[in-house]
């Protein structure tokens, strides 16, 4: 008696004389078209730590063009609903206070034989047409004669 081993039917006749049945080549399909799947080669993933720091300057990027966007709209309506005007100084008096005129010793090469001394007294008015206020600080005074510098304050 002989044992048979279910073993895959070989090419060529071997194994009691099985064949495996073949396909039929192309040009036999009954629409003339291939119907096997076609495989394609598989694009290398991308890492996901990549993906998510273009994600992350992207959202960025937004994040800081809304926050401009925002202050430059912000910035507009309050100039737009104050309407700042410029503010007006007027000078309301002008008084010479003291006035002193000294002789240059000759000893002193100054070309001039005299000198002046004056101590000057200005009021001025500042008007703010604005609804915001305005800060004053120190300020100088300068008087000029022809463009030529003579004092200041």
């Amino acid at each position: 008696m002989t044992t048979r081993t279910n073993q895959p039917p070989q090419p060529n006749g071997v194994n009691g004389g099985e064949q495996r049945p073949r396909a039929p080549p192309p040009s036999s399909y009954s629409n003339g078209f291939n119907n096997h799947p076609q495989y394609y080669p598989r694009t290398p993933a991308r890492s996901s730590s990549s993906a998510s720091l273009k994600g992350c300057c992207c959202c960025l990027f937004l994040l800081l063009s809304f926050l401009a966007l925002l202050t430059l709209a912000i910035v507009l309506i309050i100039l737009l609903a104050v309407k700042p005007k410029k503010p007006q100084f007027d000078l309301q008096q002008v008084g010479v206070q003291y006035m002193g005129i000294t002789q240059t010793p000759n000893n002193i090469p100054t070309g001039a034989g005299a000198s002046l001394s004056l101590t000057i007294r200005l009021l001025f008015q500042a008007a703010n047409p604005n609804k915001v206020g305005i800060k004053y600080g120190e300020s100088s005074f300068t008087v000029l004669y022809r463009g030529i510098p003579l004092g200041k304050a």
